[in-house]
């Protein structure tokens, strides 16, 4: 699974999962580059997509949005977006690992606009990105399910909300397996305990 899904979504329900399932070990790897699950051994990966690799089997667990946020220290000493536009004249944090990941894109009634963002930080891991944005070094991109609690509680707040923020790391969270073999009462725990943990409240 994606690094950020497995340390904000899956890790803090596994505690529940040993309790219930005591006969059951997990091995969790957290890698944002797609494994193959037959050649590398795995029975359940989740990925965000919005169309799974056809051959598998699976079900859609959450929807995956972005948020630009900041803090309102931050906005306070440096100003408040208003268009994608104004993002040019701020420090943004952003992924890092490729020269496309500065171009952020968004959408707006149909309308789409990228822009050139800069900034001192980079970082490559989510949890990183919301550290930073907390320590008001900038406005930064993070998956909502990361920033949900430091939203809910003002810490950080949403910046260009009426915006939406195009990335490649949005669509679905799929759970995935492969339907080639009887499945394992293991497997069939964990799909079950997942479908209800995660179902829309």
């Amino acid at each position: 699974m994606p690094k950020a899904v497995g340390r904000f979504v899956i890790h803090p329900l596994m505690l529940e999962f040993f309790n219930r399932y005591p006969q059951v070990d997990v091995c969790l790897r957290l890698e944002d580059r797609v494994l193959d699950l037959i050649d590398d051994g795995i029975d359940l990966a989740l990925r965000i997509t919005h169309t799974p690799s056809p051959g598998l089997y699976g079900k859609p667990l959450m929807p995956v949005h972005h948020a630009i946020c900041a803090t309102p220290e931050y906005l306070q000493r440096h100003g408040c977006p208003q268009t994608p536009q104004d993002l040019r004249e701020h420090s943004c944090i952003t992924l890092g690992e490729t020269p496309a990941d500065s171009r952020w894109k968004f959408r707006r009634d149909g309308k789409t606009e990228t822009v050139q963002t800069r900034g001192r930080y980079a970082a490559n891991h989510t949890a990183v990105r919301l550290d930073a944005v907390k320590q008001h070094l900038g406005i930064g991109s993070l998956p909502l399910f990361t920033a949900r609690e430091a939203l809910a509680s003002g810490e950080i707040v949403p910046v260009l909300p009426e915006w939406e923020f195009i990335s490649s790391y949005s669509g679905q969270l799929w759970l995935l397996w492969s339907g080639n073999k009887h499945m394992p009462a293991r497997m069939r725990a964990m799909i079950d305990y997942l479908s209800e943990k995660m179902k829309p409240a």
